[in-house]
């Protein structure tokens, strides 16, 4: 989790850019489609806490629905490249990313992690927290993630149109 939450990516896609092996289509802020192995879209499955997230009404095209998740609720992302996501179906020849969300502290009473993240290029600020109580018989945990990109700055003081956006999420 630790690792998760000192990178500086925005985005789940972000986070992958410096991955061995695994290559990003970015077509806009916001959106990147992951490529294993010289497989885009439907040949990379996308599992999130042992459940499947692609399904067959996904386009064909390059899968850009990793993004949907808030990089600061996953504990981990494990990658299976090639022949060994086939014990999640068939449809896995370029791969499997397996999301798990962050694991529950079991600390008596109230625990509390933030982050917050500035960056020049464009003005961006994201903070995230998460909060949690835990008793003898019971734990609960939750917080939101919320960011702001502002245009983004070119080289000589150009400015990329279309380039700002707002994120929000959150996790229990």
């Amino acid at each position: 989790k630790e690792t998760l939450m000192a990178h500086p990516g925005a985005s789940v896609g972000d986070l992958l850019e410096s991955t061995l092996g695994i290559n990003n289509q970015s077509t806009n802020r916001g959106a990147s489609a992951p490529i294993i192995r010289g497989h885009i879209g439907p040949g990379n499955l996308i599992v999130f806490d042992g459940v499947r997230f692609n399904t067959g009404t996904f386009r064909t095209g390059p899968n850009q629905y990793l993004n949907l998740f808030d990089p600061y609720s996953l504990d981990s992302i494990e990658i299976l490249r090639g022949a060994g996501g086939v014990l999640y179906g068939s449809d896995t020849i370029g791969g499997v990313f397996h999301l798990r969300p962050l694991s529950l502290r079991y600390n008596r009473g109230f625990n509390l992690i933030g982050l917050n993240r500035y960056q020049t290029a464009d003005n961006s600020e994201t903070s995230a927290f998460s909060v949690s109580y835990s008793n003898s018989q019971w734990s609960l945990e939750g917080g939101p993630s919320l960011s702001w990109f502002n245009t983004l700055r070119a080289g000589e003081g150009g400015l990329a149109p279309a380039s700002d956006y707002s994120q929000y999420s959150g996790h229990l």
